[in-house]
């Protein structure tokens, strides 16, 4: 789906638990980022990850209100984007052109972090509107509206939406 790795990173921090601490789920998530399992992570690379992490997570609370990024938060993006340059490269990918834009480093953490950030600049260039934290109290689970109205509230109809839905009901009861 569109801006996984960004989504993905900005929720490993959800009901109270640090997924980022779990050697277990950074390993499976790097290769869905197209990194290379890093072999031994240590805390120095949990610590950027967090960082960027906070930094998401404030980006799209601004975007999920409606507002747009101003100065600073963009000189905060773009210094994340710019600490790890990259190799653009044309190539064909079927009827079209695309441009791979390659991290150039040969360390996994540089290219994780270029990947998730560039992960979430495709969010902010294609639909900033679509980037939503779930309304439900106590979720804040952060996904993409996929909606056609782009009215979608909950991370999850079936969990966030139902449990809603139920407080709604109660409250019209009593």
């Amino acid at each position: 789906m569109f801006g996984d790795a960004a989504i993905a990173l900005m929720n490993t921090d959800r009901s109270g638990v640090d997924h980022l601490a779990e050697d277990r789920w950074l390993a499976a998530a790097l290769p869905g980022w197209g990194v290379a399992a890093p072999g031994r992570i240590d805390a120095a690379d949990l610590v950027e990850l967090r960082e960027l992490r906070t930094l998401l997570r404030h980006l799209t609370e601004i975007v999920a209100r409606g507002d747009r990024l101003g100065g600073p938060d963009l000189i905060a993006f773009n210094k994340v984007l710019a600490a790890t340059p990259v190799r653009a490269q044309l190539a064909a990918d079927g009827e079209r052109y695309v441009i791979d834009m390659t991290p150039v480093t040969t360390g996994w953490r540089e290219y994780a972090i270029r990947e998730v950030a560039g992960s979430f600049s495709a969010i902010l260039r294609a639909d900033p509107s679509r980037l939503k934290i779930c309304a439900a109290a106590g979720c804040g689970t952060v996904f993409w509206d996929q909606t056609r109205s782009r009215s979608r509230t909950w991370c999850d109809s079936r969990s966030c939406g139902n449990r809603m839905r139920v407080q709604r009901h109660r409250a019209r009861q009593s």
